[in-house]
């Protein structure tokens, strides 16, 4: 006997039970008041003017990391995908050694998670928020390549061939034929994504990289439970907010360059949240490279 193809996938999930059975013989009940004033605490989050200031203030920073690293990987990820797709090589050059070469390329750089590089980037840029910024951009630039890039080999519009037959430019066909076939799609993604990084910046924040996520791992340590409930439902209002702003732009897609320039433009608000990037000294150049080597 065989297993079915869509059973497949489905096989890692096998190790649920031995976990299963190990976090059961763990369970206790000496956690239990604690976890009960932390679910009482949702009810009564506090409202004192400090604690206020001081969630405004993490949501702001976590909302200008979210849109700086979702405008640069939105911007970068277009143009990578277009050059990592097969039928674009085909039309200008007639190739496509250059496409495979690039999506090989990219392809470790998808398969290491934000948080692992933010913890690496931690250890060579030091604490600042354009650490942040850098480990939400690079997975997600490579991860919208890689959508844009399959949705454009794998749509095959009626007018592609009229057009390749009549001698159209590859600029005409790309924009005439190809853009609209795929905007849907990949305007749904890269709205997707959008919602990613917000709770991405919101977990980096927890190992101090700055924003929400700080204040909350801070308050979570000191069991200030109301004042974690109170940044935990204003991070809700917020994702709800944002969530219908990006429904406005989500069956107009000629809209799409508005919130991606206000998204770069925020990237001017770093100065005043010290998300200064420092380079690194380049007397420890050598000692990067040996680390990296490792």
């Amino acid at each position: 006997m065989r297993p079915a193809l869509p059973l497949i996938p489905l096989i890692p999930g096998l190790c649920l039970v031995p976990m299963g059975l190990i976090l059961f013989g763990d369970v206790h009940g000496g956690g239990l008041p604690l976890l009960c004033s932390f679910a009482a605490a949702a009810l009564h989050p506090s409202l004192e003017p400090s604690v206020l200031v001081g969630v405004a203030m993490g949501i702001r920073i976590t909302l200008v990391v979210t849109l700086v690293s979702w405008g640069i990987s939105s911007v970068l990820g277009c143009l990578l995908g277009v050059l990592g797709s097969k039928k674009i090589w085909r039309l200008w050059a007639g190739i496509t050694w250059p496409a495979l070469l690039l999506r090989k390329g990219l392809a470790p750089l998808r398969a290491v998670h934000e948080l692992i590089w933010g913890l690496l980037l931690l250890q060579i840029l030091g604490l600042n928020g354009w650490v942040a910024v850098i480990a939400i951009v690079i997975p997600y630039t490579v991860l919208l390549a890689r959508v844009i890039a399959d949705q454009i080999d794998c749509q095959e519009p009626p007018a592609l061939p009229a057009l390749q037959s009549s001698g159209a430019s590859a600029v005409s066909v790309l924009l005439t034929v190809v853009v609209p076939a795929v905007a849907h799609p990949v305007l749904d993604h890269i709205n997707h994504r959008l919602d990613c990084a917000l709770r991405s910046s919101l977990i980096l924040g927890v190992f101090g990289l700055g924003g929400l996520g700080t204040d909350l791992m801070l308050s979570l340590q000191s069991l200030r439970f109301q004042e974690v409930w109170t940044g935990l439902w204003l991070m809700a209002i917020t994702m709800v907010l944002m969530d219908r702003v990006l429904r406005l732009f989500r069956h107009r897609w000629w809209m799409t360059p508005i919130p991606l320039v206000l998204a770069l433009m925020t990237a001017g608000l770093g100065s005043s949240l010290t998300l200064e990037l420092p380079w690194p000294n380049p007397q420890l150049w050598p000692f990067y490279i040996i680390w990296f080597s490792k």
